[in-house]
């Protein structure tokens, strides 16, 4: 298989490869949901949760412990470098599944819901992070706005994954009317 644009290809490998790559390192280092569940008794990450909502988000950040909060933040700022490389290989992988046929039409704003759902769990961060460092203050608004910007994020996705399969379908169509004889 030939490749017309070598710089795309190699683009979009390394974009993906940085995803891979922080995905792994978070569990090979244990900054993921593993070395979380250590300082909270075993809950979850509450940003990997849809159901979030600020009293379990306090709940969880108070059964941490100093230690536990200071390991928190550090796992959430290694997480920007994932959700970077998640929208850009989103993003890339819109576009492929959108092909030449699609990508010029409206379905081109397909690829902005990548950059929509990174945006959302970049605040999501911002937000955690704020409560994180202000922790003995009961910050609810910003809990709040941490807990939205997680539910936003999960519905962007699943909007994503709808778009990419409507993108997939409507590619396979294309290209079986054009090899139609009618």
């Amino acid at each position: 298989m030939k490749f017309k644009n070598k710089k795309l290809l190699i683009y979009r490998i390394a974009v993906f490869t940085v995803c891979v790559f922080t995905l792994f390192g978070m569990d090979f280092f244990n900054i993921g949901e593993a070395g979380f569940k250590t300082y909270s008794g075993g809950a979850g990450l509450p940003e990997m949760q849809f159901g979030c909502d600020p009293d379990r988000l306090y709940h969880i950040i108070g059964r941490l412990g100093s230690e536990g909060r200071l390991f928190y933040l550090r796992s959430l700022l290694y997480d920007f470098i994932f959700i970077a490389g998640f929208a850009l290989t989103q993003a890339e992988l819109m576009k492929i599944f959108l092909g030449k046929g699609l990508i010029n039409g409206k379905w081109r704003y397909a690829v902005s819901l990548s950059y929509l759902r990174g945006f959302f769990d970049i605040m999501e961060n911002i937000l955690i992070i704020t409560i994180l460092t202000h922790y003995q203050m009961r910050l609810y608004l910003l809990a709040e706005l941490a807990c939205l910007s997680t539910t936003l994020k999960f519905i962007t996705l699943a909007l994503w994954v709808m778009a990419a399969l409507i993108a997939v379908v409507m590619n396979m169509l294309m290209k079986k009317d054009k090899g139609s004889i009618y």
